[in-house]
């Protein structure tokens, strides 16, 4: 066998060996009994939203994006200095 091959197998091995042991050496007692069910106390609080129109705002803006589509070509330019010579379609 390679060596690679044989560091692969060994990796793997001592994974699935710890796996295998952590189980078996966690105490028992780690594992709490479940308390007895209590009443559950629910608290209810009132927080106001002081935003305003700004959400309105954000929607007004979507929606007015909602139409809009990008353009199908792309222009190409050769160099800074010179107007673009010709279109490519976009990728």
């Amino acid at each position: 066998m390679k060596r690679a091959k044989v560091f692969t197998c060994a990796r793997a091995s001592i994974l699935a060996l710890s796996l295998w042991v952590l189980p078996i050496t966690t105490p028992l007692s780690a594992q709490t009994p479940t308390p007895a069910p209590t009443t559950p106390r629910v608290e209810t609080r009132v927080e106001r939203d002081y935003t305003g129109l700004w959400g309105l705002l954000g929607l007004l803006g979507l929606a007015g994006l909602a139409g809009r589509r990008r353009p199908a070509a792309v222009q190409v330019y050769e160099s800074p200095t010179q107007p673009p010579t010709g279109t490519q379609p976009r990728r």
